[in-house]
């Protein structure tokens, strides 16, 4: 009866506003009517053009079932809505602005091309932002040439493009995009770059960043910041084998003053180079040896930097001494963040500190840092960890670990003994990260009877230090079920907040109900009340069931996070969709969820690729 009331409610307060917009609807636009507009369609995925054609790619919110043929559009009257032939008044005339949205809402970039040339009225309500394409994120502007010789013949590209004859188009695009979260440019030809950014700066596109793909050496930089100097985003990439390990040279960066994040990925910066003062976060990889030195010596004047992410470093011995002089706590004040991918430590760095104080940094350099992670960097692991604690202070209260698990079983055994301890004195929490890069091929994780080769040496079993720091965990495409047996099956994690495996055929059901009810165990008004609030379980489809994840569900109510979110993807033409488990706790299990707001999202991806 509630429910009928309120949808009773519902369609009054419709009536009301309709009547309301009917009785007086707003006046007509005194824009001038749109061009003729010609836009080429095709029954594939994107269509075709004459060789000679000065044209460009964006991508494609359509499928594009239309048939092989060019569609010219002519508006024939300027009068809204008219019937040229009869005179007699067009219904879609009277209907109001709001209703029309909501069916404009529902087109593709190529309907709502198409209708834009209708009459002024619907051009006016699909260009003037009042309903615009909500759900573009991310627009791509290729250069024709570059979609056509690289970007289309990458395999399992799923792009769908609409390919314009002549660049003008392109504002046409733009109208229907007020503001996206970034837009990418990619390009080999200066010309190209600068018309996308006169038709960004004409029709006023809203965003975030921009990311700059350049498949020449003339990267046009300047171009950037002339059109569009109030840029807070910008990621920078070459692309081409030309460029992967020797980079391409930077000469110029001009002062973006509001420039906020900074994203250089196998770029050089030439002797005179200065980046913007304002630049708060900071990513920069480089594979080309000793390129590093070229950012390090700029890293001091960057007196706003919160976060730094270094990529493809070496930091062998003194190295490791000047950049933590770089960023010392003098130079870099607000530095909380700092992350290193695919970089190379010393073994001996600790000892340089012992040599001659004066001439190296003390202790606690970066002792506002709050983050720091290292993703599978090479040296020694210990070694690297107590460097680190060296030179950081109390603030410190994360360290993220990504290693690699098949390298060494003794690479447990450091972390137990050498690393766990040094963390735990200083009450850092620990985020620990496993990936598999070789396939077990003596192992078969689908027998539970084997659960250990008997010619290899066993997992040690992790110490109460490493439980009491262990805060989160991730697996990724790890088939050696010894190994995760070892870690969840007997052992108490009070701290554990999040789980995630990706392509894990190693996590079993038995696992996840040791997680579940060992992980840790329960007891009331305690500590080792579980704390876990999000469990991923992405592709592990073989081993992993509802029998694994009912446990969650039954130990709800003892747990001290207030709720657990649980992501469960498989792959439904072999298994049991998720969905059937939700429907079956409705079913069969409805004791277990009486009281507790139980609820099922499924998610949804438009019909078409944005």
């Amino acid at each position: 009866m509630e429910e009928l009331n309120a949808k009773q409610q519902t369609l009054k307060t419709e009536e009301t506003v309709l009547r309301a917009t009917l009785a007086q609807r707003p006046p007509l636009p005194s824009s001038p009517p749109p061009t003729v507009y010609t836009l080429p369609v095709k029954r594939s995925s994107s269509t075709r053009l004459s060789e000679n054609s000065d044209d460009l790619c964006t991508p494609s919110t359509s499928n594009g079932n239309e048939g092989n043929q060019t569609v010219k559009f002519e508006r024939k009257s300027s009068s809204p809505c008219i019937n040229s032939s009869s005179q007699e008044k067009n219904p879609f005339d009277d209907l109001p602005w709001h209703l029309l949205s909501q069916i404009f809402c529902t087109l593709e970039l190529k309907e709502r091309v198409i209708a834009s040339q209708v009459c002024r009225r619907w051009y006016s309500l699909l260009t003037d932002g009042r309903c615009p394409l909500e759900d573009v994120v991310v627009l791509n502007i290729f250069e024709r040439h570059v979609w056509k010789s690289t970007v289309s013949k990458n395999a399992g590209s799923k792009v769908q493009c609409i390919e314009l004859i002549d660049n003008t188009y392109l504002k046409n695009i733009f109208a229907h995009c007020p503001a996206v979260n970034s837009v990418k440019v990619w390009y080999s030809k200066r010309e190209f770059a600068q018309t996308v950014l006169e038709k960004l700066k004409e029709c006023e596109v809203k965003m975030r960043c921009i990311d700059i793909f350049p498949y020449s050496a003339d990267v046009s930089i300047e171009l950037f910041h002339e059109y569009l100097p109030n840029l807070t985003g910008i990621t920078m990439r070459p692309h081409g084998t030309d460029y992967f390990w020797s980079g391409l040279n930077l000469n110029t960066f001009p002062a973006f003053e509001k420039l906020d994040t900074l994203i250089l990925d196998s770029f050089n910066l030439a002797g005179d180079v200065e980046l913007p003062e304002s630049i708060t976060t900071l990513e920069w990889h480089n594979r080309r040896e000793g390129s590093f030195a070229d950012l390090r010596a700029r890293l001091k004047k960057l007196k706003r930097l919160e976060y730094l992410q270094v990529g493809h470093a070496d930091f062998s011995n003194d190295d490791f001494i000047k950049f933590v002089d770089a960023v010392h706590v003098s130079n870099l004040p607000k530095l909380q963040y700092l992350m290193f991918r695919f970089c190379k430590f010393s073994s001996s760095i600790k000892k340089l500190y012992l040599v001659d104080d004066s001439e190296l940094p003390q202790s606690q350099a970066l002792d506002r840092l709050q983050f720091l992670k290292l993703d599978l960097c090479s040296g020694s692991l210990p070694a690297i960890v107590q460097d680190f604690l060296f030179v950081t202070g109390k603030n410190l209260k994360i360290m993220s670990l990504n290693v690699i698990s098949d390298e060494s079983r003794s690479l447990f055994t450091q972390i137990y003994d050498n690393i766990t301890d040094e963390l735990n004195a200083r009450n850092v929490s620990l985020h620990l990260g496993l990936l598999q890069k070789e396939k077990l091929k003596s192992w078969n994780v689908t027998s539970s009877e084997n659960q250990q080769r008997p010619e290899e040496t066993p997992y040690p079993t992790p110490p109460k230090n490493f439980a009491n720091i262990l805060w989160k965990f991730e697996a990724s495409f790890v088939e050696d079920f010894p190994l995760l047996r070892s870690i969840f099956m007997g052992t108490t994690y009070p701290f554990l907040s999040e789980l995630k495996f990706i392509q894990c055929s190693s996590i079993q059901d038995e696992i996840l109900e040791a997680i579940a009810l060992n992980c840790p165990r329960l007891k009331k008004l305690s500590l080792n009340c579980p704390r876990l609030k999000k469990l991923s379980l992405l592709s592990c489809n073989e081993q992993s069931t509802h029998v694994g994840i009912l446990p969650f569900v039954k130990q709800c109510r003892q747990r001290l996070s207030k709720s657990l979110q649980i992501i469960w993807k498989r792959d439904t033409r072999r298994y049991s969709r998720p969905a059937a488990f939700f429907l079956s706790l409705m079913n069969d299990h409805a004791d277990l969820i009486k009281g507790l707001r139980a609820r099922f999202y499924c998610k949804q991806f438009s019909d078409h690729n944005r």
